[in-house]
């Protein structure tokens, strides 16, 4: 089956788009097949009305939606209960007013800003996650009614960066990986480059480790090692993307989302300008993620 490209999308693009039925046309005819609306402060709760006209034209040009919930001063993992209760009832608000006629999945960021090598501390996170994880699981099947993949995002430092945390936060939820190929380029730099000959050879056994896990899609985008610079064009950074595809195709995802906005002298992209200097990856991907 084919991976379906997408882009990300949310309030600071929309804002500036114009013509949301001519930019959701023209990508649906040039390869991408579904969006990522990142449903982060200021929506929901401001130009609601923007985010429905999102929708309603998204729908309208047959592109699916995924929906990355809010993580921005979210802590799903806290092990302040009140904490953590404050962020899932924000997650939850964000996500109760959400059409889920046509998303196909969702993505969370579950992490804490606690240290996870002093004594127990790992252990209580971990179940801080998960009970968040269950939670927010059993609000979206109840408004939705549809079976929506659940996503939960490997991070690039802390709880969930790591292939071990993620094996044991998600194991028996029922619950997906999206996983974000420059998030672990950036750990592999920051802890494991002296352990491994390059982070081909650690993406492999990142890949390895969670192959028992559904993984639902995949955030692309390159990384420039020597600052750890994220959301770069493929090809305009540090990684051999061909390379890093065909480590990743075992994972067999649905979805492969080029989360970048910048190219290589860090000059912020239209939509358009991203899909334009990613025909060469586009090509790639429908290759190797056949």
């Amino acid at each position: 089956m084919q991976c379906k490209i997408g882009l990300p999308f949310w309030y600071g693009t929309a804002k500036t788009i114009s013509d949301l039925d001519a930019l959701f046309k023209f990508l649906k005819n040039n390869d991408i097949c579904f969006l990522e609306l990142s449903i982060d402060y200021p929506w929901p709760y401001r130009d609601k009305d923007l985010l429905d006209k999102v929708f309603k034209t998204a729908q309208k040009h047959g592109l699916e939606l995924g929906i990355h919930a809010p993580w921005r001063d979210i802590f799903l993992a806290s092990t302040y209960s009140k904490i953590r209760a404050s962020s899932l009832e924000t997650v939850i608000e964000s996500l109760i007013g959400i059409e889920y006629a046509q998303v196909s999945y969702i993505v969370l960021h579950v992490t804490t800003m606690q240290k996870q090598i002093l004594e127990g501390i790992k252990n209580e996170s971990i179940e801080a996650a998960r009970e968040s994880i269950k939670r927010i699981k059993d609000i979206v099947k109840g408004i939705s009614g549809e079976p929506i993949d659940l996503c939960i995002e490997n991070l690039s430092v802390g709880l969930s960066s790591s292939a071990q945390d993620i094996q044991e936060i998600i194991t028996d939820l029922d619950a997906c990986l999206a996983f974000d190929i420059a998030h672990a380029a950036s750990l592999y730099s920051r802890y494991y480059r002296s352990y491994y000959n390059s982070f081909y050879e650690y993406l492999e056994d990142y890949v390895n480790m969670v192959l028992d896990i559904k993984t639902s899609i995949i955030h692309f985008h390159d990384i420039r090692l020597s600052d750890l610079k994220e959301h770069i064009i493929p090809g305009h950074g540090d990684l051999d993307y061909k390379r890093v595809l065909k480590i990743v195709r075992k994972l067999k995802p649905s979805y492969i989302l080029i989360e970048a906005f910048n190219d290589r002298n860090g000059k912020h992209l239209t939509p358009i300008q991203t899909l334009n200097e990613c025909r060469e990856f586009i090509t790639w991907t429908k290759i190797y993620l056949s």
